[in-house]
């Protein structure tokens, strides 16, 4: 019994992943008239278009980070994510939006 529970609570952790990856392109492209449906994702320093495994959430950028001939750590764009997302639900909250 144990076992079906771990196995949902890592389900609902994937498709958690897999929303908000879609929710930060969404989040990402909107503002600057991009369509969030058409095209690749692209490297925002350098434009470069991204394979499939840089696709992947969180796993990306352990593993590779972002392009790396942008020369901008991963680290960096995931602080910078945070910060635009917490901005985002404070002015949701205070009713700007």
């Amino acid at each position: 019994m144990d076992s079906i529970i771990i196995l949902i609570y890592v389900y609902m952790f994937l498709i958690g992943m897999c929303v908000a990856s879609f929710m930060n392109v969404v989040i990402d492209r909107v503002p600057r008239n991009e369509s969030f449906v058409k095209g690749r994702s692209h490297c925002d320093h350098c434009g470069e278009t991204l394979k499939w495994c840089d696709l992947v959430p969180i796993v990306s950028y352990i593993v590779s980070g972002l392009v790396i001939s942008a020369g901008a750590p991963a680290i960096h764009e995931l602080i910078s994510s945070v910060r635009e997302q917490r901005n985002l639900l404070k002015s949701n909250e205070e009713g700007d939006v």
